[in-house]
């Protein structure tokens, strides 16, 4: 195992301008670069593998590793694209609505990514780190906030009274209804985890029931069902 004394991106990026890494050393980085951008729970959570950084690396996350000879070698960049990753995952984003978001994004604005304020994480710890301040965290926020002002269907109106209204006369009898399909979308998420969405389910309609949403998948993925679920046996 590899020991370094880089406790920051900052370090990774001008260490790594000289240097590279193999993909065990990359991966060692990483993981000991985490706990300095998430809690300590969280970070080892969100601790990676050659694994699932091959999994961020097919969908877009991760570029693709450089050569030396016929080994693959990872910079400063890699480091970056791997802690933006997990920070913003760790935050409730999922690797769908990343993908787009952090293909082609700079060092620069990967590094505020990483180091600036984000929502759920930081509001009871002191920090003076301001919130990023890039194209991502902008079109996450646009999303949420197009949610949160769609219309709300009209109120219904004041049911007429039955004795204002002739009974209708008896309808002949129908066949049972065919039993109605579903349609699921499964979207992994991370390492072991995937979220099926049924194709007429409903986004959420206010950022309470967002925290709902968020806090429940937070006690799924923690082991305990929210209220309401049953587990399955398998």
């Amino acid at each position: 195992m590899q020991v370094f004394t880089i406790s920051s991106v900052g370090e990774a990026r001008r260490e790594l301008s000289r240097s590279s890494l193999d993909v065990d050393s990359f991966i060692q980085l990483v993981n000991e670069l985490l706990p300095r951008y998430l809690s300590p729970e969280t970070a080892e959570k969100a601790a990676v593998s050659i694994r699932l950084a091959r999994y961020f690396q097919t969908n877009g996350l991760l570029d693709e590793p450089f050569k030396e000879g016929r080994e693959a070698r990872y910079g400063a960049r890699h480091v970056l694209q791997l802690l933006a990753v997990r920070r913003l995952m760790a935050n409730g984003y999922s690797t769908g609505s990343l993908s787009d978001l952090l293909r082609g994004a700079s060092d620069d604005a990967l590094q505020r990514l990483i180091e600036g304020e984000t929502p759920r994480f930081e509001a009871s710890a002191p920090s003076q780190a301001q919130p990023a301040s890039n194209e991502a965290l902008d079109f996450l926020a646009q999303v949420r906030k197009r949610s949160e002002s769609a219309p709300m269907p009209p109120p219904m109106s004041a049911p007429v009274s039955r004795s204002m209204v002739p009974p209708p006369p008896p309808a002949p009898p129908q066949p049972p209804p065919p039993p109605q399909s579903s349609n699921w979308t499964r979207t992994p998420i991370g390492q072991g985890i995937e979220v099926h969405i049924r194709d007429d389910s409903q986004t959420p309609q206010s950022p309470h029931e967002w925290d709902v949403l968020v806090e429940a998948f937070k006690e799924a993925v923690n082991g305990s069902s929210p209220p309401g679920a049953k587990k399955r046996r398998r």
